[in-house]
């Protein structure tokens, strides 16, 4: 499936309480779209997404609802992507290698990782920047579970996110955080 060359920037599409897109087992490339709701993409094809808008809602998600993205598949890359705004948080990994490329998580809150919750596989964050996420439990900008890794890579920025519990990320037992050089 391929969607948004040569699209508008006016919103494509609009369900800000339910699925946009559910896609299993397809590969989906996404370019220049405007959208608002959630995609859950699961299965072994990539996924792509080149300057796309997560657009705010007009009404707030609760902070136990979907993510604005759920990937659990083989490989997932998104490059100038904003997923801001958010109540029940932006990303959810859950396996595979997702890798995001001056992309913006920011004013995202949940109940835990307000950016992200990496429960497994591996996200990789390059020149990214993760601003004024909350979580009400833990993890203001990242929640990473036993079975998860993230790597903050050059030039990503991490910055004003808060939670009760480790403001800008907390780590389970088995989990991995790690900073690749140079850093901003």
């Amino acid at each position: 499936a391929a969607a948004g060359e040569g699209a508008s920037p006016e919103l494509l599409a609009d369900d800000p309480g339910g699925t946009l897109f559910t896609f299993v087992g397809v590969d989906v490339m996404m370019v220049g779209l405007r959208l608002r709701g959630h995609i859950n993409f699961t299965g072994a094809a990539p996924l792509h997404l080149r300057n796309c808008t997560f657009a705010p809602l007009r009404s707030a998600s609760s902070p136990q609802g979907p993510r604005l993205l759920s990937f659990s598949g083989s490989r997932a890359e998104l490059e100038h992507v904003r997923l801001s705004d958010w109540g029940a948080g932006a990303l959810r990994i859950d396996g595979g290698i997702a890798t995001l490329r001056s992309c913006e998580l920011a004013r995202n809150r949940a109940a835990r990782g307000g950016a992200a919750l990496v429960t497994a596989g591996i996200l990789n964050l390059v020149a990214t920047l993760g601003e004024a996420n909350a979580a009400e439990v833990e993890g203001g900008a990242l929640a990473i579970d036993g079975a998860g890794e993230v790597l903050l890579a050059d030039g990503t920025l991490l910055r004003g996110n808060g939670a009760p519990t480790g403001a800008l990320a907390i780590v389970a037992a088995g989990a991995r955080l790690q900073y690749g050089l140079p850093a901003p």
